[in-house]
């Protein structure tokens, strides 16, 4: 869910509360690299947090494109169906 959230433009920050638990926001960084989710990250991680913190404006962060393979799309219509 929160890959779709990313992806479609509507998360402002990343962030995490992981006591006891093994996951940690480079995932989400390495996940966004892959995806060539870059600019993504910048506004994500850093300059939204940074002004929330300064109590300014957001930064849009723009959708990020999947790539997706010819047979994810496939399924996916099938279970339209």
């Amino acid at each position: 869910r929160a890959r779709a959230l990313v992806a479609a433009g509507l998360a402002d920050i990343l962030a995490a509360d992981n006591h006891g638990d093994d996951r940690c926001i480079a995932t989400a960084l390495e996940w966004l690299n892959e995806n060539e989710g870059e600019e993504q990250a910048i506004v994500l991680l850093e300059s939204n947090p940074r002004a929330i913190l300064e109590d300014r404006a957001l930064f849009e962060v723009e959708p990020l494109p999947l790539r997706t393979s010819w047979w994810s799309r496939v399924r996916n219509l099938l279970e339209e169906r």
